[in-house]
């Protein structure tokens, strides 16, 4: 399975590591009624973090992850959201984004490594580090505040039935990361059915190599996979 062209140029503990997750997987799908595979990562295509397409080992890990027993993979950590993908008939979603970003009002604690990465001496403040994230010298919106991409995002719902069917939903939320009040930028709230219906035509375009159609069902509140 994992030990391919694929996955031979990675570290032996790292592929030994994926191989215990894959066992555990396993594992759990003979004792559950419905195994989710949560997968946490920050690569993207091209070493590009920030790619709308998951590398090509992160899609080998999670066709892996169902072939192994998973019903759902559920990839989250970077930031933005990424394609979707029906692999033998279960969904993998390789990014769903955040649920929240509040750098500015939310951390009162950085390491000291952090602002010395970004020019700042030792007794500076969270305001001097996270406001200057946020906007250039002029006032303008610059890094996550600037590119729209940041504020949309996706919670996952999962319904079981009684029969043992799953329907999956995504909801739409926006983090307004472009939010003129600090305490505002970067927190969830349900997205509108205009910034919605552009999420799903956007992870529609991102998910044109797996032939895949999201549409927003204005009426549950959900996007779903067409």
């Amino acid at each position: 399975m994992l030990l391919d062209e694929t996955t031979s140029a990675l570290d032996p503990e790292m592929v030994g590591g994926v191989l215990d997750v894959i066992r555990s997987i396993a594992d759990a799908s003979k004792r559950s009624d419905l195994t989710i595979f949560s997968l946490h990562t920050h690569e993207g295509v091209n070493e590009n973090w920030y790619s709308s397409q998951p590398p090509e080992f992160i899609e080998k890990i999670a066709h892996d992850a169902i072939d192994a027993g998973a019903d759902v993979v559920v990839g989250h950590g970077a930031h933005c959201l990424r394609s979707v993908e029906i692999y033998h008939g279960k969904p993998i979603f390789y990014n769903l984004g955040s649920l929240l970003m509040e750098f500015e009002a939310g951390e009162s604690i950085i390491a000291p490594e952090m602002y010395e990465a970004y020019g700042y001496g030792a007794d500076s403040r969270p305001s001097d580090l996270h406001s200057n994230r946020a906007k250039d010298k002029n006032g303008n919106f610059i890094g996550f505040s600037a590119e729209r991409r940041f504020s949309e995002n996706c919670l996952l719902q999962i319904d079981r039935n009684e029969d043992g069917s799953v329907a999956y939903g995504l909801i739409p939320i926006d983090l307004t990361m472009e939010n003129e009040r600090v305490l505002e930028r970067g927190l969830p709230k349900i997205a509108s059915t205009e910034v919605a219906e552009q999420i799903a035509e956007h992870m529609t375009a991102y998910s044109a190599p797996y032939g895949m159609k999201l549409t927003y069902d204005k009426e549950s509140g959900l996007i779903r996979i067409a």
